[in-house]
């Protein structure tokens, strides 16, 4: 995760979380077909998508034809349903430093939630979802949260907390300062 803040005066600091500095791991991705294939089934289950919308690749088969592949659309379960509704994932700020859990479920102290901007690259082998906030008072942000909205069984849209991120240090913001958080999915 990538963490930028832009101060008022134009200065930016730069956050990464994860990643070997932080103690975790990056790996790159392959150049092989089933790892491309494996970043287009993870695409279809992060992709932000509108209700009765899709997500599809095209790709060419073994003939040279080419032949398109849908991964979203319009169903009503769990990975790849958009029939209950806009299923657009959002990132959460907080202000809470308590230790992430096991059983969190949702940031401690959270004062913004907002949708996320998606992109797919297929050349990096990554999935970016992304967020900016624009202070409007003092804040300070100690937790950042993924949530995955999805189709649950019945077809009601549920947000579930898929991460939640405590900073070592809290990022002071005044009003006027903006953050930008990315997560970036990599295969």
């Amino acid at each position: 995760m990538v963490v930028e803040v832009v101060r008022r005066d134009g200065r930016r600091e730069v956050i990464v979380v994860g990643g070997e500095s932080e103690g975790g791991s990056e790996v790159d991705g392959g150049s092989d077909l089933a790892t491309l294939w494996f970043l287009r089934i993870l695409a279809g289950v992060f992709a932000n998508v509108t209700a009765g919308a899709g997500i599809g690749f095209i790709l060419k088969d073994t003939g040279g034809t080419d032949r398109g592949q849908t991964h979203v659309f319009g169903a009503t379960n769990l990975f790849h349903g958009s029939g209950c509704g806009n299923r657009v994932h959002a990132i959460g700020l907080g202000s809470s430093s308590v230790p992430p859990s096991r059983s969190d479920y949702r940031l401690l102290e959270e004062f913004a939630r907002l949708d996320t901007s998606y992109r797919l690259d297929e050349g990096v082998y990554s999935i970016f979802h992304s967020i900016m906030y624009t202070a409007d008072v003092d804040r300070v942000v100690c937790e950042v949260g993924f949530y995955w909205r999805v189709c649950d069984s019945d077809g009601v849209l549920r947000t579930l907390l898929v991460d939640r991120t405590v900073f070592s240090s809290c990022v002071s913001l005044n009003p006027g300062d903006v953050i930008g958080v990315t997560y970036r999915f990599r295969v």
